[in-house]
């Protein structure tokens, strides 16, 4: 996927009206639903399946680690998350990037400092080439030069189909789930949480907004092999900090039947 975003949404999918008849496959294209490299799979379950797998090996720094721990001490790795994250998403804004591309850069800034602690620089330092070049290498060898991260987007696709069976869609649905996934990068309590389990807090939420489904119900009659648990504990994260909306219908109870 390219980093610049030359149409929107709209344009994309050609929505003039007040609904979107949702193709998948070209929903997958702007979504980074991923193309595997690799022995053939059967099914869309199978592709999920392996993300899954992926995800769980890319976070086991961030999530398992005390890095958690530090942020939420706060402290200067708090600041500099929050101003780092400021700068990204001021960035591409204004060079137009993708979407994705911000949310891949605040993966690469956490897992880096997962593993690392950044030195503090005096406003003398000087930032030549040299100085910056040697700093990439750096970043790209402490994070195994994996670049190809798995992350929310990934997952859209998936979940639009397995939670709507085929619904008509809000014109917005896209531009929703986006923004939801961008407003999950600010606040360290999503970072406890897997990219499969935020993508299917955000379908849920974003489908439940325009009465399209309901949460509770969709949530319990999928059949998805993700922690149903935490999808739900995630939705109610996402309505503390303001993302997500209160009072429409989708209130979860306090546990949900986990899947095999």
């Amino acid at each position: 996927m390219g980093l610049l975003c030359e149409e929107d949404m709209g344009d994309i999918h050609g929505c003039n009206g007040n609904e979107l008849d949702l193709d998948l496959p070209e929903l997958g294209r702007h979504l980074d639903f991923p193309t595997f490299v690799g022995p053939p799979l059967e099914s869309d379950d199978e592709v999920v399946a392996s993300l899954m797998e992926k995800e769980k090996e890319q976070l086991l720094s961030v999530a398992s680690g005390d890095y958690l721990q530090r942020l939420n001490s706060g402290g200067l790795e708090l600041s500099w998350r929050i101003a780092a994250i400021d700068w990204i998403t001021k960035a591409q804004a204004h060079h137009n990037f993708c979407p994705l591309s911000a949310y891949l850069s605040v993966n690469y800034f956490d897992r880096f400092l997962s593993l690392h602690e950044l030195p503090v620089c005096d406003e003398n330092y000087k930032f030549d080439i040299k100085g910056i070049k040697a700093m990439e290498i750096h970043v790209l060898s402490a994070l195994k030069w994996r670049m190809q991260a798995v992350t929310p987007f990934s997952y859209i696709n998936y979940f639009v189909g397995k939670f709507t069976e085929g619904k008509r869609l809000s014109c917005g649905f896209v531009s929703r789930c986006t923004e939801l996934i961008l407003g999950t990068l600010q606040a360290t309590k999503f970072l406890q949480f897997r990219p499969s389990e935020i993508a299917a807090a955000v379908v849920l939420s974003a489908a439940a907004e325009t009465r399209v489904i309901s949460f509770r119900g969709a949530l319990l009659d999928s059949n998805i092999t993700i922690d149903k648990d935490n999808v739900r504990r995630c939705h109610e994260e996402m309505q503390e900090v303001g993302l997500a909306k209160k009072n429409i219908g989708c209130t979860v109870s306090p546990s949900v039947t986990k899947n095999p």
